[in-house]
């Protein structure tokens, strides 16, 4: 967004390829293999660049940058990359501090069966924290942490989550134990509210937590 005005267009279309394909637009060194090994992994450089995005910046009718050329991810990448590269602040990671992970939303267990409680935490590096967890380990195998958009006027919407923990369920019982869960890269805050501890084959409600901000 060359022009500050909220809206990705043709100004910030001549500029990106000015910058890509013009040597003398931008003072740009190529990058070392080093850098781009160290620095350059996509999730990490889209995380960078966040700030500079609305949601759906292809979403403005312009055949150049309609999602069947180029999607939202890749424009993120390309831009993200372009001002990694130029920043001199940027091109040495180790110099780069480490940012703290904060609490985003957390909340408790509600138990329904098979005596499950514990804390659930939802954390700013992409991770699920559940503390304190109980869980008698019986049932069918398939028990998971779940996570979905809790609907209190749709009691169907939990079956619209996803797992993202192996299988819980095991001959001992969880006495208090603490373990973490990394988010695969495409969930957001946005795609989940709730967790559960769920089992997927006969789609029951072990326990369940509405995430809210701490």
């Amino acid at each position: 967004d060359i022009n500050h005005n909220g809206r990705i267009n043709i100004t910030d279309a001549i500029f990106l390829l000015q910058a890509l394909f013009v040597s003398n637009v931008l003072s740009i060194d190529p990058l070392e293999a080093g850098e781009l090994a160290q620095c350059a992994e996509p999730l990490s450089i889209r995380r960078g660049a966040a700030r500079f995005f609305q949601p759906d910046p292809l979403g403005n009718g312009m055949p150049f940058w309609t999602a069947g050329r180029m999607s939202d991810l890749e424009l993120e990448d390309l831009t993200a990359y372009l001002e990694f590269a130029a920043n001199p602040a940027l091109r040495s990671c180790g110099s780069r501090p480490e940012e703290v992970p904060r609490l985003l939303r957390g909340g408790r267990f509600q138990v329904v069966m098979h005596g499950v409680r514990g804390r659930v935490e939802h954390w700013s590096d992409g991770t699920i924290r559940i503390r304190d967890f109980f869980y008698d380990g019986l049932g069918p195998r398939d028990v998971v942490v779940w996570l979905y958009n809790h609907d209190r006027n749709n009691f169907h919407a939990i079956l619209d989550g996803f797992a993202v923990s192996e299988h819980l369920a095991r001959s001992r019982p969880y006495l208090g134990e603490n373990f973490e869960l990394t988010l695969p890269g495409d969930v957001y805050s946005g795609r989940f509210n709730a967790v559960a501890i769920w089992c997927t084959s006969v789609q029951s409600t072990y326990a369940r937590v509405i995430l809210r901000a701490d």
